[in-house]
C-alpha cells in the first residue's frame, strides 16, 4: 500500500481494521437473511462473487479513501461466509460433532499446503 497508493502508517492500519469491523457487523444480518429467506450455500455463493468483483476493483484503485470503502465492502461480504460455510457442512454431514473437527483440520492443511505450492512453483512473483 505504501508502494502503489502512497498510504501512511494509519492508512495502511485503517485498511487492516476493515475485516475486524466486518466479522463484527456482517454475520448478524447476513445469518439472519440466510436462515430465513435464502439456502445458505446460495447466499455463500452470491457474496462470493460480489467479493471476487470487490477485490477486482480494489486492485485497480490509485487512493486511499476509495481502497479502505472497497476493502471494507469486500470485508463485509466475505466474514458471514465462514458461518455460512460452517452451516453448510453440518447439514451434509451424519455425525457433526465426530465429522466436523476432522473436515475443519484437513480443510486448514489443504490451505496451507496450496499456499506452499504456490510459492514453490513461483506463482507468487509479481511479472
Amino acid at each position: 500500500m505504501t508502494k502503489f497508493l502512497g498510504s501512511t502508517g494509519i492508512q495502511i492500519g485503517a485498511a487492516y481494521s476493515a475485516l475486524a469491523i466486518a466479522t463484527m457487523i456482517s454475520p448478524f444480518f447476513i445469518g439472519m437473511i440466510a436462515d430465513r429467506y435464502f439456502a445458505a450455500q446460495k447466499v455463500m455463493g452470491l457474496l462470493h462473487i460480489l467479493g471476487g468483483l470487490l477485490l477486482f476493483i480494489a486492485s485497480r484503485i490509485t487512493e486511499n479513501a476509495p481502497f479502505y470503502w472497497v476493502i471494507l465492502l469486500y470485508s463485509l461480504a466475505y466474514m458471514p461466509t465462514i458461518a455460512l460455510s460452517n452451516s453448510v457442512a453440518f447439514r451434509q454431514m451424519s455425525d457433526p460433532g465426530k465429522q466436523f473437527p476432522v473436515v475443519r483440520v484437513f480443510g486448514t492443511l489443504g490451505w496451507v499446503v496450496a499456499g506452499f505450492m504456490i510459492a514453490l512453483l513461483g506463482l507468487n512473483k509479481r511479472q
